[in-house]
């Protein structure tokens, strides 16, 4: 899809009304990211997770539209957003995409009253439940599955990006999808970069950025094939925040299918097969035997790196200081 419509379709969903300070505005650009790669590629018909911890600023928004909405079929939200999971954005317009069931996920049950109003005024029906710390997910969400997973926003606001990902694994269906948004270096080099001294972002809970070749890497060690992707650069973005540090870097939204087999390396299938932190942080058995979902993408699945998908499909120009839009009551997008 065109980079300039995503950007399009996740302005017109934001819900900032008056809310139009730099870093809100920043937030509702993540945000578009997000709802663009969501609602420009997916076939609504299936269910949603949403996973949402408590929103610390940026990357809230982005980590909610990522793991909680469910498109007719199930879905989960799993991440932290400004507008979406706190306002109720991402999971209103998930149900009205045609999601049989929406579960949106949080740190805590700290605006429990607010979602509770807005399903009421906006007549959609969606589940939120707290699920605290993100780490132990097939135990907190047990007994089902979903054909899409949110996650965005979420994995540089945790101590260990990788266990949250395993953790998660095994609530996606076989040939689910997962969508997967984080700040990241645009390199291909398999590192990752720490929050030193807060030379990536001032924010207290902000550590983790991994180069654009290690979340690859990681994602297929998973069993998450990316197959589409979104990348806004933070040089593109002028607020009175800098997220600049001396390393070129950026936001992402990853769209993965997950496969019963994924394979990159024989050091990968070795681990795959005898690491205990492997088989011991993944319910395999719960993901191996998850029904096969039928969610459907748009646009045709890319077999190509996450880098070569990200430089290909570049976001530049953020949302104006004068641009607000309300979540009306009869709005789909």
């Amino acid at each position: 899809m065109d980079p300039q419509d995503a950007v399009d379709l996740g302005r017109e969903a934001l819900l900032i009304a008056t809310l139009v300070s730099a870093p809100i505005l920043l937030a509702g650009m993540i945000v578009g990211l997000v709802i663009g790669l969501v609602l420009g590629v997916i076939g609504y018909a299936w269910p949603v997770l949403f996973l949402g911890q408590q929103a610390d600023g940026l990357a809230l928004t982005a980590q909610i539209l990522t793991l909680g909405v469910q498109l007719a079929a199930s879905m989960v939200l799993l991440p932290r957003m400004v507008g979406t999971l706190m306002e109720g954005l991402i999971p209103v317009l998930m149900h009205r995409g045609g999601a049989s069931a929406v579960l949106a996920t949080d740190f805590s049950d700290h605006c429990t009253e607010k979602l509770e109003m807005v399903k009421h005024y906006y007549g959609a029906q969606f589940e939120y439940g707290s699920v605290g710390l993100m780490y132990n997910l097939s135990h907190t969400i047990p007994g089902v599955g979903f054909d899409l997973i949110n996650c965005s926003g979420l994995l540089y606001h945790v101590y260990s990006p990788l266990m949250i990902l395993a953790g998660l694994r095994a609530l996606v269906k076989r040939n689910g999808l997962v969508i997967v948004s984080t700040n990241v270096v645009f390199d291909d080099q398999p590192v990752m970069y720490f929050n030193t001294g807060g030379r990536m972002q001032p924010e207290a809970n902000t550590f983790w950025y991994p180069t654009i070749g290690l979340l690859d890497y990681l994602l297929r060690y998973l069993r998450l094939q990316p197959v589409d992707a979104l990348y806004m650069p933070h040089d593109s973005i002028a607020t009175r925040l800098s997220y600049l540090f001396d390393k070129p870097s950026g936001y992402l939204s990853v769209m993965c299918r997950a496969v019963d087999h994924e394979v990159v390396d024989p050091w990968m299938a070795h681990s795959q097969q005898a690491s205990w932190e492997y088989l011991g942080l993944t319910d395999w058995a719960r993901a191996n035997a998850q029904p096969r979902s039928e969610i459907t993408l748009r646009v045709p699945e890319q077999r190509r790196s996450l880098l070569e998908m990200a430089s290909s499909a570049v976001v530049t120009s953020p949302a104006p200081i004068d641009d607000s839009h309300l979540l009306r009551f009869d709005a789909r997008s």
